[in-house]
């Protein structure tokens, strides 16, 4: 393909970039328009991992004929034109074929009467129509020439397509590597925070028994035991979330806001995997470090590729102070109208279908105020990802050019992530309930000072 580019990475004979990363042909399955890669070609140090992760989220497709659409114009301006002179030559041809017919019994009559003049008007009349003929070719030749070096840039253009498609990591590498992401993000945060205090907290019975339980609810295709990290995990979809922790306190940043900053409308991304449930980019983590008397729970918002946490927040509550637990049914339509999702420009017609459902809330507060609040993506989330994928699939996109391995898929719903949140409010009610009552508690911090004073 050297001959079709030049030094400076253009194509010689269109000019237009040869490199696919120069085209707004990359879908993002959260918006409806075509994208261009700007963010990848903007982070060149990124290495292979994250590069991968980009393109799982990020496809090139040629929907919408952004691929060499430049070059198709050309051919079909040189269509006629070829056609033109295919039917001059034809003529010519045909020409030839009479002038030949009619010529050579007069060229044999005139040489019978010894008339020699009589050669050089035939003479001429043949070179003419054969320099025309021959002119004629040239410029057929040129034009089909132009023609298949524009087909040929398209071809490139596929050709770095189709690589990028059929190198892409499979739903399976994809959930490897997110749990891998939680492993070592488990391990880093144990590092920062509780170096010390490691054996206390794999002492606790719950832990060992969490990631069994969840997986005894799921489908063999879907447990995680052997990927998981050690200590409880909830992971659900940043987008859901709030600004806050707390719909009183603005304060507890939950890392929603910080990561659009950064990534702006790319906190909606999304992707199915290939049973249907959707994968996030942006991710809510809550890790949790279960001990006898007291929980820790470290929240913040995850970029899935760049590997990036936003609001980092490490919260402590006694067991006989938590106040308030529950795992019910919520409403985000109060989102829809919010400032937050317009002002990071995601899609109007994808906020409204998710945040006009009731959703699956994780929560809890504390005597002291602090709050623990997660929105997770149950069936109603799901079922508005489905609506706004059909949106897309039938009225802004046409799929006749689509690969099987890239078809329609339908949306399922997220049973790993309930589960994990299901059995996490069970372990804290179980710890809840077995804890000592404030008022137990002064009485007995009572009874104490008053032994020592007697």
């Amino acid at each position: 393909m050297s001959d079709l580019i030049g030094s400076d990475g253009l194509f010689i004979l269109s000019g237009q970039p040869s490199d696919i990363h120069d085209y707004k042909c990359f879908d993002d399955e959260s918006k409806s328009k075509l994208i261009f890669c700007d963010e990848l070609k903007n982070n060149p140090e990124w290495g292979e991992r994250e590069r991968e992760k980009w393109y799982f989220f990020y496809r090139p497709y040629k929907r919408g004929s952004k691929l060499g659409s430049y070059q198709r114009d050309m051919i079909k301006l040189k269509e006629p034109k070829i056609n033109f002179l295919q039917e001059e030559v034809n003529s010519f041809n045909f020409l030839k074929k009479l002038f030949f017919v009619l010529v050579i019994p007069t060229l044999i009559l005139s040489l019978y009467a010894q008339l020699w003049a009589a050669f050089v008007l035939p003479l001429l009349i043949g070179i003419f129509f054969n320099a025309k003929e021959q002119g004629v070719s040239e410029n057929l030749r040129s034009e089909v020439l132009e023609k298949e070096t524009y087909q040929s840039e398209i071809d490139h253009l596929y050709y770095e397509q189709e690589n990028i498609l059929n190198n892409r990591i499979s739903s399976d590498d994809i959930l490897d590597m997110f749990w891998y992401d939680m492993r070592a993000l488990e391990g880093k945060i144990l590092e920062e925070h509780f170096n010390d205090e490691a054996e206390r907290l794999d002492e606790i019975e719950e832990v060992d028994e969490f990631y069994p339980c969840v997986d005894s609810k799921l489908k063999p295709s879907k447990r995680i035991m052997d990927s998981s990290p050690f200590y409880p995990v909830i992971p659900s979809w940043g987008f859901l979330q709030s600004t806050s922790r707390s719909l009183d306190d603005t304060t507890q940043a939950t890392g929603l806001r910080a990561a659009g900053n950064e990534i702006g409308s790319n906190i909606a991304t999304f992707r199915k995997l290939k049973d249907g449930t959707p994968f996030y980019r942006l991710w809510y983590i809550q890790n949790l470090f279960f001990r006898e008397e007291n929980i820790n729970i470290i929240s913040y918002c995850y970029d899935f590729i760049t590997g990036k946490s936003y609001n980092q927040s490490v919260d402590t509550f006694q067991y006989n102070h938590i106040s308030n637990s529950s795992y019910s049914n919520d409403d985000l339509s109060f989102m829809a109208d919010g400032l937050l999702a317009s002002s990071f420009c995601v899609e109007e017609k994808l906020t409204k279908n998710i945040y006009g459902c009731e959703v699956k809330v994780i929560s809890f507060s504390s005597t002291s105020g602090r709050c623990c609040r997660c929105v997770l993506p149950n069936k109603g989330v799901v079922d508005g990802l489905e609506l706004w994928s059909m949106h897309k699939n039938t009225t802004l996109y046409s799929t006749h050019d689509e690969s099987p391995d890239i078809a329609y898929v339908k949306a399922a719903n997220n049973d790993l992530i309930n589960a994990l949140a299901n059995q996490a409010i069970k372990v804290l009610r179980k710890k809840c309930n077995k804890a000592i009552p404030l008022t137990e508690t002064g009485l007995r911090n009572g009874q104490s000072k008053a032994n020592k004073v007697i």
